[in-house]
């Protein structure tokens, strides 16, 4: 059996179990959660559901335990395992986009995966899709079925984007590659039939992040603004510890430490985490970004989530805050295995197109 075929044979046996303890009754998967490593604010806080997968998750070697190279893997694995079966497109198209130089960085080009989830019969809103991973796990690939997930639930075609991760390529690097997207796809829109007043950006934990710098970065350079940013568990300020690194940072699914092993390869100079190219919740003003969907669940992240949704607001910006205390990071794209998961992303996409699709 060869190594692709072996990988594939776990991934499904694997899915499967996770299936099975996902349909027990509430009841026998908080008896198993105790069972299992889970620490008693997780059982606590967490569904059942949860409980049961956070537990099995603490058995596993972690990223950071691992080279960068077997993490990757690792991380695309579990990706295949967690997310929904991959929805067949009307068409799906590969982009390579220019990205500029930055640092040691050269120019180089991003993959940009568009799907159309239906014939384009004229322009329509659109999503350019930046994916989580901590800026150093995570591609197009690894996102395929959950980009095309999203694509089916809204009806609008999305972009999902390959930027430069660490440690070959540093911070600002990730950011830099993303407004440069966001730019082409504006400046495209038209040969790709899209309507580039009508076009969100989304992101997931790293590509929350990402997805708020580019709001602030378009606005900075006047370029077109998103119509909509939709911040999925961002991480928005690596200049201070908030207490939910604390209290969420052991037993919740994303652990301190991973967190801080990502960073170690995100960012080479302590001075960058002051950048709001990397650290979008120091920016000052943040009046005249675009209306905002900021989710947030029990999480390392949740204070910077919650801290940017508030100024935000304060801002004169309208913010729909989604809250989901019951859940972990990464639920988001875990809607293949966990049911309350897909019910909790459905919402947030369900919110996403309503907004977007207002004219």
């Amino acid at each position: 059996m060869t190594n692709s075929r072996a990988a594939s044979l776990r991934v499904s046996i694997e899915r499967a179990v996770a299936r099975s303890l996902m349909a027990l009754p509430a009841t026998a998967q908080r008896s198993l959660a105790r069972a299992l490593p889970t620490t008693p604010l997780a059982r606590e806080l967490l569904h059942p559901q949860f409980q049961v997968l956070v537990g099995l998750n603490a058995t596993r070697p972690s990223l950071q335990s691992q080279t960068v190279r077997a993490a990757r893997g690792g991380y695309r694995m579990m990706m295949q395992m967690l997310s929904p079966a991959p929805v067949p497109m009307a068409k799906s198209v590969d982009l390579q986009v220019p990205v500029p130089a930055t640092g040691a960085s050269r120019a180089d080009r991003a993959l940009v995966r568009l799907h159309y989830p239906l014939p384009t019969t004229g322009p329509t809103p659109a999503i350019v899709f930046f994916h989580g991973g901590g800026f150093t796990v995570g591609d197009v690939p690894s996102y395929d079925a959950c980009c095309r997930d999203i694509a089916a639930q809204t009806g609008f075609p999305v972009a999902s984007v390959e930027y430069r991760m660490g440690p070959e390529h540093p911070a600002p690097a990730a950011t830099e590659d993303c407004v440069a997207v966001w730019r082409y796809m504006v400046e495209h829109a038209q040969e790709l039939q899209l309507d580039p007043t009508r076009m969100a950006v989304m992101g997931d934990s790293a590509g929350g992040k990402l997805s708020a710098a580019v709001s602030q970065q378009a606005k900075q350079r006047g370029l077109t603004l998103p119509a909509l940013q939709v911040l999925v568990y961002p991480g928005v300020d690596l200049s201070r510890d908030l207490p939910s690194k604390e209290t969420y940072g052991v037993g919740f699914g994303l652990e301190k430490a991973t967190i801080d092993w990502f960073m170690s390869h995100y960012v080479d100079d302590a001075a960058l985490k002051l950048d709001p190219r990397v650290s979008p919740q120091l920016t000052k003003d943040l009046t005249g970004l675009p209306p905002a969907i900021v989710v947030v669940a029990s999480d390392p992240l949740r204070d910077e989530g919650l801290e940017y949704a508030k100024r935000l607001q304060e801002a004169g910006v309208k913010v729909e805050l989604l809250d989901y205390p019951r859940l972990i990071h990464g639920f988001f794209t875990m809607g293949g295995v966990v049911p309350v998961a897909a019910t909790a992303t459905a919402e947030v996409l369900g919110r996403t197109r309503s907004l977007l699709g207002k004219r």
